[in-house]
C-alpha cells in the first residue's frame, strides 16, 4: 500500500491491534496449559507407562547409597525415595511432551491460523465503509502525479508510433 499512505496506516493499526490480542490469546492458553500440567495423572495410562519406564531406567547401586542416603537411619528411607525419583521422573517425562507437543500448536493456532482470518475479515470490514473508502483511497500526490506523467509518456509514445506506421504505409 505504498502509494495509499490512509490505506497503509489503517492496515497497520488493525495488523497491530489483531497482533496485540493474539499474542494475549497465546500467552493465557499456555499459561493454562501450564496450569493443567500442574495436575498429576496418577492412573492416567501414559504416566503409568512413563513410570514404568522411569522405574526401568533406575539408579545405579553407588548412586542410591551416596546421593539418597541422607540421614535415613532404615533401609525403607532410600527404597521410599527412589519410588518418589521414579514418580517426579515419570510426571517430567509425561509433561515435557504433552507442553512440547502442545505449546506449538497452540502457538501455530493462534498466531497464523486466527491471525490470518482475523486480518482479513477486519481488512473486509475496513474497505466495506463507504465514507472511508474515498478516503483510503487517496493516492499519494506525489505517486500520483508520476503516473499521470508516465500515462502521459506512453500516450505521447503510442501517437509517435501511430504516425512512423503511417509514414511507412506511405
Amino acid at each position: 500500500f505504498a502509494n495509499f499512505q490512509n490505506l497503509n496506516n489503517a492496515a497497520q493499526v488493525r495488523i497491530g491491534c489483531i497482533s496485540d490480542r493474539q499474542a494475549t490469546t497465546a500467552k493465557n492458553c499456555i499459561l493454562t496449559q501450564f496450569k493443567m500440567e500442574r495436575i498429576i495423572y496418577c492412573q492416567d495410562n501414559i504416566y503409568t507407562d512413563d513410570l514404568k519406564a522411569a522405574r526401568a531406567e533406575g539408579i545405579s547401586k553407588d548412586t542410591k547409597i551416596k546421593d539418597l542416603a541422607f540421614g535415613c537411619a532404615s533401609r525403607q528411607c532410600p527404597s521410599f525415595a527412589l519410588e518418589m525419583v521414579s514418580h517426579v521422573k515419570a510426571y517430567f517425562t509425561g509433561a515435557n511432551k504433552r507442553l512440547s507437543n502442545q505449546i506449538p500448536l497452540i502457538i501455530l493456532s493462534t498466531v497464523l491460523h486466527d491471525f490470518g482470518n482475523y486480518l482479513q475479515t477486519s481488512m473486509l470490514h475496513l474497505l466495506q465503509g463507504k465514507e472511508e473508502i474515498n478516503y483510503l483511497l487517496q493516492e499519494d500526490h506525489e505517486a500520483a502525479n508520476q503516473q499521470k506523467l508516465l500515462t502521459s509518456r506512453i500516450s505521447h509514445l503510442n501517437k509517435a508510433y501511430q504516425y512512423l506506421v503511417d509514414f511507412k504505409s506511405l
